[in-house]
């Protein structure tokens, strides 16, 4: 029996997780602690307070922490929405040097589908997963993040982190190309892409372009524009059959991320079904992808333990 400590670190809040390792490699969480990330003035304040919820760091034979953004050398990471940076090199202490990896957030999210995390993710489209076939993750929250998982020699599970979110994101038609024409002059940037139309803040873009009007991401839902939930959905259609396609994702595609969790109907609707297998050359392929809706908030924390435990030798 091992024990690992896993966190999903954000720009809002900061999850942890205390979790055994079966020798069989058994995942089974022990207890869950949130912080608020902004309460805490460095990394090392806010690992700190895992000893107030009487979590011993000292114990743990081998600690992950999902982190928002490009993870350099599993040790460094300038996070968005968050005021400082993560620099294990620059930090003292075995926990630091040794118990402790970083990885991005979404390669825990690819991981958290070889668990229970996704055991009631919410059937969105129809199709037949191939088995061992790659399995890719996409989720718009205050961005738009993307993994896949896929099977390595010798039956290993590699996780692949991306940053599409901010490759340019396309648009169709003359209506389509007036957005990005607003979003260019609204945002002073040369092209739109993933992270600012696919996202809260992109819903909100959205819904200031078509209605005029500002509005939070929440307040957008609640209003329910029918017109601004459709582009909505037809672009994160069109987001989800892009990575699919970049990857082959014949294993399925399950989002994830607050957007959607909070708002199923944004995917679980024709439009956006409809989007994702439009393709002149592998529409027959996209039709034959599944698609899940994963709304497990701590999914996060399932990923980056599993990769503890890889680290441990204890699961593929």
């Amino acid at each position: 029996m091992a024990t690992v400590l896993a966190a999903d670190i954000g720009g809002t809040s900061s999850r942890f997780g205390q979790f055994t390792v079966g020798a069989d490699g058994t995942l089974a969480m022990e207890r869950t602690v949130r912080f608020p990330t902004a309460e805490s003035g460095s990394f090392a304040a806010l690992v700190e307070r895992l000893a107030e919820e009487g979590i011993d760091t000292g114990a743990a034979d081998a600690a992950v922490f999902a982190v928002p953004g490009a993870v350099r050398r599993g040790v460094y990471v300038s996070m968005p929405n968050v005021s400082w940076d993560i620099d294990l090199d620059a930090l003292d202490g075995p926990f630091f040097k040794r118990t402790l990896m970083l990885i991005n957030d979404f390669k825990a999210q690819a991981l958290a589908t070889r668990t229970p995390a996704v055991a009631d993710a919410m059937p969105v489209k129809d199709g037949l997963a191939v088995e061992g076939g790659v399995v890719a993750v996409i989720g718009a929250g205050t961005g738009l993040g993307h993994a896949a998982v896929a099977l390595d020699a010798p039956g290993r599970v590699a996780a692949i982190p991306a940053e599409m979110g901010h490759v340019a994101f396309s648009f169709y038609g003359e209506a389509e190309e007036a957005f990005h024409a607003f979003l260019r002059t609204r945002l002073g940037v040369p092209y739109a892409y993933g992270d600012v139309v696919v996202s809260g803040p992109g819903l909100s873009l959205i819904h200031e372009y078509l209605v005029g009007e500002s509005l939070e991401p929440a307040g957008v839902a609640e209003q329910g524009n029918p017109q601004v939930l459709e582009w909505f959905s037809r672009f994160y259609g069109r987001a989800a059959r892009h990575y699919a396609l970049a990857v082959v994702a014949q294993g399925g595609v399950f989002v994830a991320g607050g957007v959607a969790a909070k708002n199923p109907a944004l995917v679980d609707n024709d439009v956006f079904r409809n989007e994702f297998i439009i393709s002149p050359t592998y529409g027959d392929l996209l039709a034959t992808i599944p698609i899940w809706l994963n709304c497990n908030e701590e999914s996060g924390l399932w990923g980056a333990a599993y990769m503890a435990a890889q680290r441990l030798d204890l699961v593929s």
